[in-house]
């Protein structure tokens, strides 16, 4: 097991932020910490790095459970570990992944695990690794567990956990109350929400027509070829847009909860390659996608609370670089109270110019070690 300083080394930091300090010392100290932070800020190396410390390797057993709410960011966590080369054997388990494969991968006994409640609970329920031995467990994003498919699924969880010593509570939003199956404890809290980080620029778009369509293309032709996320609150709304998008030689595409693994994948290997400059997203992408230089955070449909504004927010302005909020409203929509620290109506000029697409493009090839392709036979013929 590499020390500290090694890991974080791997991870490419020069230094650690005050916010990492702070959580490698709570959590060296306390058993239970709630941990809030800015998105962006470095909160994934925030708990994983000081979770080294906890680890026995002599005892062959799983001994820390890292949660997540979505596929996305529970990927995106165990991509992080990954980068810190701990030796530590680790297993991500997520629905829309073959679990026969994962089932295949416990049965070498992982001293960590990350995982999605309902797919984590589905290994508990079929055995497919024992909980006897985990002390610390971890919840990312823990603002999201009152939601009711996440609250019961985390319930059981809790029940599932005889050795647990230490809890680890991470977010961008603070909680007014915990839920009901999360001990009565002395918390720890490191609150770093309203620092670290300088806040992107947010302007208000109004559209006078209920439709924002129109608006909408006004404002990707003003903001040029800039990597731009779109959120909507329905699945029909992102491909609808998208189709409109498309029809105007905007290239584009969608993302949502209804495509599969293997469709949502591709649709952001395109966007963080920059294949694809503008994503179309409900949500769930508002979670977990840390990808590096998104220049515009456009808000199609408000948002429908003060956390979903927050973490969608957080995709742009990431470690301190740039970034642009909009709100596109309707003059009959009264925008919320926490939606703040905005310029009055932004006007947005008409610009009879077509927006660059992108310099590359995305390739797929479904074929591979089965076919007894590798990666130098596809780039030996290009």
């Amino acid at each position: 097991m590499p020390p500290l300083h090694l890991a974080t080394k791997n991870l490419g930091f020069l230094k650690l932020n005050s916010m990492q300090e702070q959580a490698i010392d709570a959590i060296g100290q306390f058993s239970h910490i709630q941990l809030i932070a800015p998105t962006g800020s470095g909160k994934t190396a925030g708990f994983l790095l000081p979770i080294l410390s906890k680890i026995d390797l002599d005892i062959k057993s799983p001994q820390v459970l890292v949660m997540a709410p979505t596929r996305e960011l529970i990927q995106q966590i165990s991509s992080v570990w990954k980068k810190m080369n701990t030796g530590i054997l680790a297993v991500t388990c997520f629905g829309g992944h073959r679990i026969e494969t994962e089932i295949n991968e416990l049965s070498a006994i992982p001293q960590i695990i990350f995982g999605t409640p309902g797919r984590i609970n589905d290994h508990i329920e079929k055995k497919s690794f024992t909980t006897d031995a985990i002390h610390t467990y971890v919840i990312d994003e823990f603002d999201k567990t009152l939601e009711p498919k996440f609250y019961d699924e985390l319930a059981v969880l809790q029940n599932s956990l005889p050795a647990l010593q230490s809890q680890i509570l991470v977010s961008a939003t603070v909680m007014d109350e915990l839920p009901d199956f999360i001990p009565q404890q002395d918390w720890k809290i490191v609150n770093e929400s309203a620092g670290l980080l300088p806040k992107p620029k947010a302007y208000t778009v109004l559209s006078k027509e209920k439709d924002k369509l129109n608006k909408l293309i006004d404002l990707l032709h003003f903001t040029g070829a800039g990597t731009s996320i779109i959120f909507v609150n329905h699945r029909e709304a992102a491909e609808r847009i998208s189709d409109t998008l498309t029809t105007e030689n905007i290239e584009n595409i969608f993302y949502h909860g209804g495509l599969s693994q293997l469709e949502r994948m591709l649709a952001l290997i395109k966007f963080k390659n920059q294949t694809v400059h503008i994503l179309i997203a409900s949500d769930i992408a508002a979670r977990g996608i840390d990808i590096d230089g998104i220049e515009n955070v456009i808000h199609y449909h408000l948002p429908e609370n003060e956390a979903a504004y927050t973490h969608r927010n957080g995709r742009t302005a990431r470690q301190g670089a740039k970034g642009n909020i909009y709100i596109i409203y309707h003059e009959e929509e009264t925008l919320p109270d926490y939606i703040t620290n905005h310029t009055s109506p932004k006007e947005i000029p008409y610009i009879d110019e077509p927006i660059p697409a992108p310099h590359w493009l995305t390739l797929t090839v479904n074929a591979g070690k089965k076919n007894k392709i590798n990666k130098i036979d596809i780039v030996a013929h290009m």
